[in-house]
């Protein structure tokens, strides 16, 4: 990591190895691959308090400033002086929003200076881009004590955003557009375009519904009349909070190499989804370089995305949540060399769901135009739309540990991508490849037969979409429905004919319901997409160690991983190395490795884990 000699390379192998085997990794490095950290010092702390006062200097818990916006910009001076700053913020709600550190403040030396966003207690350092004053509850009049619906001013003109280029208001809808966000007592009111929606029946509370169980209520804005109506599942209680979102992006750092963000709480963001050229998001980090480590961090109930990485390399997202958004939980985009490491992201795109479209964006994670990226233990459930989605020119992707059940439309989306992509030691609903090459799945288990979609009029970077070179081993699928063990029914004769014969499939186990069955026995297809046998397959070279058993005959749940099957055509997955330089087998932990290309010189430090065997 060439980047690091400031010293956050170590500081972020501090936080993953811990201090007292930081300096001796740090060495071993140095004889592998000529790499050289010092570990850092902060030499300057800003501190922040809710009861501070921003006049302060905030160099000292007893002169501590109020926001963290006033703390920002003072470290920001110390930046500039090459001294390297924690800003640490201590328990409480900062509703502050529109924090930006630009290249204005961050010319010279101080865009790789170190900086530290810390909270001294997780869970409990929110930053909050709403408000609560002037919205208490005695300042709501009383429209219908019946059904509980309550009116009250409304300051704000938020237009309706533009739309995506491209895109047209048919799948963009209007609800899509808006960004008006209302909470009571911390739980999120569904928004209604017409007062009619509050009106024509009593609220009642549907946790079995679609984001049922994050919902406490409706509300309407009037933006003709500037009045706001919401309507509870019981009367409002006059020692209730209501919280209306006011603010845009929260917390925007650009460029910035050698950042920390520890242990926030971003919420109530509202910004647009779509607007001015930039995708919302509650916070966004683009270092135009390498070493950013965001980490315990909580991400939640905010309008558009929760957070975005662009243009980065060497970093990483450690124990994170992204949860309730409007929108997806996490957007990475031209990024290379990126770890996101035991994080979830459970009930997002609620509003893509309200407004009547799902799939327009992953409710989870979604990346495009990116390389060598490591998913490791990444749960989600809840969501309406894809729990991760590669889009578009990516190259070694690795999903290892990974736990997604039924998820709709996908749990994964592989959308014009050259590869390599392996799916490892994973329990997933299915995976859905649309113009995708070099696939691998191993050792996983599946709720249905591998899915398969062209999309071969798509080129990006020079990369024609194609299906081709899968390869499937020691995989679980259990279907209990009627369908083929290959879901290819769109797939052309001759597209399914080129897939066909760079496949290779074996030592897998299909559980199949007897009871539905397509044609007998028939569930696999032949070269020419013609319906054959189990007994037939085998004989074309496919799952010939594989077994065929019925969904109730029990199965080691945990497959014991033997490494990924080597010489697929096309594919040649990454490298990774211990610190001292050692190669890694298929065992492994997590831990900072070492990392190159085949054939290539060690290159950088990867924050996380070993993807597995080459």
């Amino acid at each position: 990591m060439r980047s690091t000699r400031s010293g956050i390379g170590a500081m972020m192998i501090c936080a993953l190895l811990g201090p007292g085997v930081l300096h001796a990794a740090v060495a071993r490095a140095q004889r592998a691959t000529g790499y050289t950290s010092s570990q850092p010092v902060i030499a300057a702390t800003i501190f922040v308090k809710p009861d501070g006062v921003d006049n302060a200097d905030g160099l000292s818990l007893q002169n501590a400033v109020k926001t963290l916006a006033k703390g920002i910009a003072l470290a920001g001076t110390k930046l500039q002086q090459g001294t390297a700053t924690k800003i640490q913020i201590y328990p409480g709600t900062y509703r502050e929003g529109g924090i930006r550190i630009n290249s204005d403040q961050l010319g010279g030396s101080a865009n790789s200076t170190p900086l530290v966003i810390e909270g001294t207690e997780k869970g409990k350092v929110i930053i909050s881009g709403s408000v609560s004053a002037g919205w208490e509850p005695s300042t709501w009049k009383t429209v219908d004590s019946i059904k509980f619906i309550y009116e009250h001013s409304w300051p704000y003109s938020w237009p309706i955003s533009g739309l995506p280029p491209g895109e047209v208001a048919t799948w963009y809808t209007e609800l899509l557009r808006h960004r008006e966000m209302v909470f009571y007592n911390g739980i999120l009111l569904r928004q209604y375009l017409a007062y009619t929606g509050l009106s024509a029946t009593r609220f009642t509370i549907d946790p079995a519904s679609a984001f049922g169980r994050i919902v406490g209520g409706r509300f309407f804005v009037n933006d003709t009349t500037k009045k706001v109506y919401i309507q509870l599942p019981q009367a409002l209680s006059p020692s209730g909070l209501i919280e209306v979102a006011e603010k845009g992006c929260l917390l925007w750092i650009e460029p910035k190499t050698n950042l920390i963000v520890r242990n926030l709480i971003f919420t109530h963001s509202n910004d647009y989804i779509w607007q001015n050229s930039v995708w919302g998001s509650a916070t966004r980090f683009s270092p135009h370089g390498s070493s950013v480590l965001i980490e315990d961090c909580d991400f939640r109930y905010n309008n558009a995305a929760s957070s975005e990485l662009f243009q980065a390399q060497a970093s990483a997202y450690r124990r994170c949540t992204f949860s309730n958004n409007g929108w997806r939980g996490l957007g990475l985009g031209t990024v290379n060399n990126i770890v996101i490491e035991s994080c979830r992201a459970d009930s997002n795109s609620w509003r893509q769901f309200w407004g009547r479209h799902t799939g327009l964006d992953a409710g989870g994670i979604k990346c495009g135009v990116s390389g060598l990226i490591t998913i490791y233990k990444f749960g989600s459930v809840g969501g309406t739309s894809e729990a991760l989605w590669f889009d578009c020119g990516n190259t070694n992707i690795t999903m290892d540990q990974c736990t997604i059940p039924q998820f709709q439309p996908s749990p994964i989306m592989l959308e014009a991508n050259p590869g390599p992509i392996t799916v490892l030691k994973s329990a997933v609903a299915w995976v859905a490849p649309i113009g995708t090459s070099n696939v691998v799945y191993d050792s996983c288990t599946f709720a249905r037969g591998p899915t398969i979609s062209d999309q071969n009029f798509r080129t990006v970077g020079g990369y024609t979409a194609v299906n081709q070179n899968y390869g499937v081993y020691h995989c679980t699928f259990t279907i209990n429905g009627p369908a083929y063990s290959w879901d290819v029914n769109s797939l052309d004769p001759d597209i399914w004919s080129r897939l066909f014969g760079s496949l290779e499939s074996d030592y897998n186990t299909w559980k199949w319901d007897t009871r539905y069955t397509y044609r007998g026995d028939t569930l696999f297809w032949d070269r020419n997409k013609n319906a054959i046998s189990f007994a037939q397959w085998q004989a074309l070279g496919k799952d010939v160690h594989s077994t065929f058993l019925d969904p109730s005959t029990p199965t080691d749940p945990a497959s014991r991983y033997r490494g990924v099957k080597a010489g697929l055509p096309g594919h040649t997955t990454a490298r990774l190395y211990a610190i001292d330089g050692r190669a890694i087998g298929t065992a492994f932990s997590a831990g900072v490795y070492l990392t190159a290309a085949p054939g290539n010189a060690m290159r950088r430090i990867v924050v996380g884990v070993n993807p597995g065997k080459d």
